[in-house]
This record gives structure tokens, sequence and C-alpha cells, in this order.
């Protein structure tokens, strides 16, 4: 176990108790703390969690999970980035969205119901922009983040664009997609020497894109 302080017995009481194997204890609870019940996981480190900043790029069907899961994680930071309004369409899947929503833009229905029903500790910034016509502002927001999440469906090209940033800015960044009824979402560490998404992905079938890509 690891811990600033040991309490009576060896049991630690800080939120900075870390349990390492399944056989420590768990901590006390702490009253109060809307994380308590993370910090009892073993291998969770929630101090750590909460000095990630992410890049959710999309507010969509995946993004607005992505984005809802990390504010009830406790990240200290979120940017969401996307460039469409609520559709009636949208209502189905996007879990961040009512009909009150239908004709906002995304990135502020998304950051309004966040604050107003799910945050509890992070701060959120959106930027309602064409992630494409506008890259060198993606690169931009990259660089003072610490993971990137791909939510966008512009396809492979796309794909290969934010796998490269990741690989450069050695950013963790996880890739997701999803069609019907089928998900499918990968995860790569951004470490040198190890896989990406070019590497699994087949190069030809990739980049069979056409003019919208």
């Amino acid at each position: 176990m690891e811990t600033n302080n040991g309490g009576l017995d060896g049991m630690p009481s800080e939120e900075s108790y870390i349990r390492t194997k399944i056989t420590d204890p768990v901590a006390p609870e702490v009253g109060g703390d809307p994380f308590d019940r993370q910090r009892s996981m073993v291998g969770w480190r929630q101090n750590t969690v909460e000095k990630q900043r992410a890049l959710v790029l999309g507010t969509g069907g995946l993004g607005s999970a992505v984005a809802l899961g990390l504010v009830r994680l406790g990240v200290d930071q979120i940017i969401l980035l996307d460039n469409d309004h609520v559709e009636f369409s949208n209502l189905n899947r996007q879990v961040l969205f009512s009909k009150t929503d239908v004709g906002r833009r995304k990135v502020d229905a998304a950051k309004n119901n966040l604050e107003s029903s799910h945050n509890i500790r992070t701060n959120i910034e959106v930027a309602h922009i064409d992630a494409v016509a506008n890259w060198e502002k993606v690169v931009e927001l990259a660089q003072t983040v610490d993971v990137i999440f791909n939510c966008i469906d512009y396809g492979s090209v796309f794909d290969y664009a934010v796998n490269s940033l990741a690989k450069k800015l050695n950013l963790p960044h996880g890739s997701g997609s999803s069609f019907a009824n089928t998900q499918v979402i990968s995860y790569y560490s951004g470490r040198k020497g190890e896989a990406c998404w070019r590497c699994l992905n087949n190069v030809t079938e990739s980049f069979n894109y056409n003019f919208n890509e």
C-alpha cells in the first residue's frame, strides 16, 4: 500500500492512500468526498486523475459519454471541440442533450448540461470549430493537455492525423467510432516503441476515403 502517512495499526486515513493489491484494507470512508469509492479501487490514483487535462474531439454519441465520464471522475480540465448543432435525431444516443437543446451549438449545450447536473470539480472549456479546417487550433490545444479522445467521425485520414499528433507529443489517445449497434474503441499509449493507430490499421484500406474526408 502507498500513503503519505499511516493511521492506527497501519491503516492509512488520508485521501492519498492507494491500494496496491486486493488484500490491502479499504481506507475509512471520507465524509463529503464524492470520489471516496474510487479511491478504494486497487491501483486507483485519484490524486493523479485530478491533475489530468483532456481534449475531447467531438461531442456526439461517443464524445458526450466520454465528457460525462471524465467530469464524474474528477479530472482537472476538459476541452470540448465540435462544430455541429444539436438536432432531434441526436437525442436517442447523445446523452448530454435534451429537446430544449435542439438548435444550440453542441459544445455550449454540453458544457451547460455538464455544469448543471454532472460536474464536480472540472474546468470545462469549449471550442466551436471545424477540426479539419482549423487543424492548427487542434494542434495548439493538444499541446496543453495530457490525453486526447478522438470521437469525430471524419474518417480514416483524420484518425491518422490525430494519431500522428498524439505520437509527436507522446500523448495517450483514445479513438472511437460507431455505426448502428456497433462501436469500435481503441486506446494507444503514445509512448515511443509501442503500437499506435497506424500500426494496427491496413494503410491501403484506411486510405480508401472520399472527397468529403
